[in-house]
């Protein structure tokens, strides 16, 4: 399920990504009432909200306009696709939309207001494309797919840029993902068959010039950018080959790349969370045990020994001072103060945690499977719990900006909205 807030926040829409419930559906913010349905005859694959109106795309190839306000459509626009669509993804502006088709191999450009095809590009590899990114500028768009090659285009003058063969393995299962870092200079691209590329991207007169500064033979088991966006760090487990885990740092422009730890025997590291600070990399083994790792110098500054389990979720508060660690099926939490070393608050919540998140003010919600519980990490007591108002399965938590609104995503479709302002 995917949740999308309006403009103004008093509304919410549901998007299900259950085949049998097809429909975008609108909720009330305020009391958790559905005040509209936006039917679809087949999966809805995208929305965008702007301002009062709202779009949708579907895999059925077309396009819904909907008015925002009374959540009547507007209009209905077919795409040329006539075999579907399997992918649509939004320019950042949200003025225009890439489509991929299921197995013609090509990419449409339409533009949001009209939905008239810009730009249609042939020539990626059918029954193939598996991801279509845009620069986060807007400006160019890099697709990947079942090969070993990634294309560019130029989104803004809909013109071909290039064609980049990648190191990766060259098999029928091998499925290339991309993601473009956030200056929009750098593009990762990771492999099915355990591998991960980091590409330099820069104009080169009409075309693009393309570099690989970075190729790590297994792919990473986590990864993190820093918060300025110029480092990546990697997580890489080489275990089949050599028995080895790797923290690698990698400077986005190619100049630098530091293994900071190689690990050949248990505990390994399974999870990566780079704080707001751009020196404080967190790194979690399989004992429990948490490392804060100073990454200007390259060295360890604090070890804290937290839960031993297989499953963790690790994310630092806004502050950068607590890190938030949960041993999932042990259903334990532990809020560790990484500046005095001490566990500020440790909670068995008694149920599997399903997620965990902070809000703005220093609290942190806990999403069991069938609860909902509030913690104050300052006094280690609980604010508040609640129970869905359906009987379901708790699958997803989401504040909203403000953190007076906490989104609860259920397993049966339905997304209720509790209101914490009060």
């Amino acid at each position: 399920m995917v949740l999308l807030w309006n403009s103004d926040e008093n509304q919410i829409a549901s998007i299900s990504d259950n085949y049998l419930d097809v429909p975008v559906k609108i909720w009330d913010a305020l009391d958790g009432n559905i005040i509209g349905n936006l039917a679809n005859s087949h999966l809805v694959i995208a929305a965008y909200w702007d301002d009062d109106l709202i779009t949708t795309a579907d895999s059925g190839a077309e396009f819904q306009v909907w008015n925002g306000m009374t959540k009547e459509i507007l209009g209905s626009y077919p795409m040329e696709d006539v075999w579907g669509i399997a992918l649509a993804s939004w320019s950042p502006d949200g003025k225009r939309l890439a489509t991929a088709g299921y197995i013609d191999g090509k990419i449409s450009i339409l533009e949001a207001d009209t939905f008239g095809t810009i730009a249609t590009v042939y020539g990626h590899n059918p029954w193939g494309i598996t991801s279509v990114a845009w620069q986060p500028n807007g400006d160019w768009l890099v697709v990947s797919g079942i090969a070993t090659d990634m294309w560019f285009w130029d989104a803004q003058q809909n013109r071909f840029l290039a064609r980049v063969e990648t190191n990766h393995i060259s098999i029928f299962s091998n499925w290339i993902w991309v993601t473009w870092n956030s200056d929009g200079n750098e593009v990762l691209s990771q492999s099915a068959e355990a591998q991960a590329e980091i590409w330099s991207i820069e104009q080169n007169g009409d075309s693009i010039k393309a570099e690989n500064i970075l190729t790590l033979s297994d792919a990473p088991l986590s990864s993190a950018w820093s918060p300025d966006g110029n480092e990546l760090a990697f997580l890489v487990n080489t275990f089949r080959v050599n028995g080895e885990v790797k923290l690698v740092l990698q400077s986005i422009d190619g100049a630098t790349s530091r293994t900071l730890l190689t690990q050949n025997a248990p505990p390994y590291y399974q999870n990566l969370a780079w704080g707001s600070d751009q020196n404080k990399l967190a790194a979690i083994n399989s004992d429990g045990t948490v490392d804060i790792w100073d990454t200007s110098t390259g060295k360890v500054v604090n070890t804290f020994s937290s839960i031993p389990s297989e499953v963790y979720q690790l994310e630092w508060d806004a502050t950068n001072r607590f890190l938030v660690v949960t041993a999932s099926w042990g259903g334990i939490a532990q809020i560790i103060d990484t500046q005095t070393g001490q566990v500020q608050m440790e909670v068995d919540l008694g149920s599997r945690i399903v997620d965990a998140t902070w809000n703005s003010e220093g609290s942190i919600a806990f999403a069991l499977e069938s609860e909902v519980q509030l913690w104050d990490v300052q006094t280690g007591e609980m604010i508040d719990h609640f129970k869905p108002m359906t009987v379901s399965t708790i699958n997803d938590l989401d504040w909203n900006w403000q953190s007076t609104k906490l989104a609860v995503g259920l397993d049966n479709g339905l997304v209720e909205i509790w209101d914490f302002s009060k």
